[in-house]
């Protein structure tokens, strides 16, 4: 069975927009964990501002019940918020090696046409020379055996 078989270029590109797709979830993973750190904040100042500045005795009945609901949800709040730490850093990983896989590539594509270059060269010299020997074969070599 034959393997499959695609161009440095195809690849390349394949592997840039691999890279932009893993950039835009970091982006997006970015947002979520701003959002979720925002909300914890809000969490935090509820907390410390306290139910109310003249409490009345309904109030303060409640108070305890309001409290321990707030620190439920910042209990939540700050699970979400480290859970999308860990996808924040999972993304950045994820753009990290792709970013890897595209400079290898890109090292890859260069090294080939470095390589094309120089054998290039070299078959232009191998050339040059052989015309020159052609040529002087023809002119030099005949003067040379009846000089």
């Amino acid at each position: 069975m034959k393997a499959f078989r695609f161009r440095p270029e195809r690849v390349l590109d394949w592997r840039e927009m691999e890279r932009a797709l893993a950039a835009s979830r970091v982006e997006t993973a970015q947002t979520t964990l701003a959002r979720l750190s925002a909300e914890l904040s809000t969490i935090d100042a509820a907390l410390a501002r306290g139910p109310e500045a003249a409490p009345t005795g309904a109030s303060l009945a409640n108070q305890a019940a309001w409290r321990n609901t707030l620190l439920r949800h910042r209990t939540a709040a700050e699970q979400r918020v480290s859970g999308a730490q860990i996808a924040l850093r999972q993304q950045q990983f994820a753009l990290l090696e792709s970013s890897r896989r595209v400079k290898l590539l890109e090292k890859l594509k260069e090294t080939s046409l470095s390589r094309w270059h120089r054998d290039l060269d070299r078959e232009t010299a191998a050339f040059a020379a052989e015309v020159h020997l052609s040529r002087y074969n023809r002119t030099g070599g005949a003067r040379s055996s009846s000089g």
